[in-house]
């Protein structure tokens, strides 16, 4: 599977913000899954996206229809997560076949194959944001050591 990136969340227009990463040569699988996470007072709030695994690797949040409002992002929102991933999937054998579509049947085996980025924003005691992005393989040990950082060097 190819390799994911993801970069920093444009929220220059904090109420569609735009997502963007990049994927190196290889196999994008069956689908892409984009995901997004915020955050505003007592609420968080989480976008889904799937889509074929040949477009653009690129996302705007779109306009939302006014009942949904309280589920769209908000100009004071806070902006946590933003995670893509392509999935090669044993089960079928393209976009179109997939559980977004279909009944898919149980896996018998491994199944699937997934590549995945991430950009992770987290709130540090000063307040202020620390953002990153790292390869899937390196991305556990990333967090792990953000959280003893944070912890003041502390094992927990």
């Amino acid at each position: 599977m190819a390799l994911v990136s993801v970069n920093p969340i444009d929220i220059s227009d904090p109420e569609h913000p735009q997502i963007t990463w990049s994927v190196a040569e290889g196999s994008r699988g069956d689908y892409g899954a984009a995901t997004l996470k915020w955050g505003g007072g007592t609420a968080t709030n989480f976008y889904s996206i799937y889509f074929p695994p040949d477009l653009p690797t690129s996302f705007r949040v779109p306009d939302v229809p006014l009942e949904f409002s309280s589920y769209a992002p908000k100009k004071t929102s806070s902006f946590e997560l933003v995670g893509i991933s392509y999935t090669d999937d044993e089960r079928v054998t393209g976009y179109e076949s997939t559980f977004l579509f279909n009944d898919v049947p149980a896996m018998d085996g491994l199944g699937s194959v997934a590549s995945s980025g991430r950009e992770i924003r987290r709130r540090c005691p000063r307040g202020s944001q620390v953002a990153y992005e790292q390869p899937a393989k390196e991305l556990l040990g990333s967090i792990a050591e953000e959280f003893r950082t944070l912890r003041g060097g502390r094992q927990t």
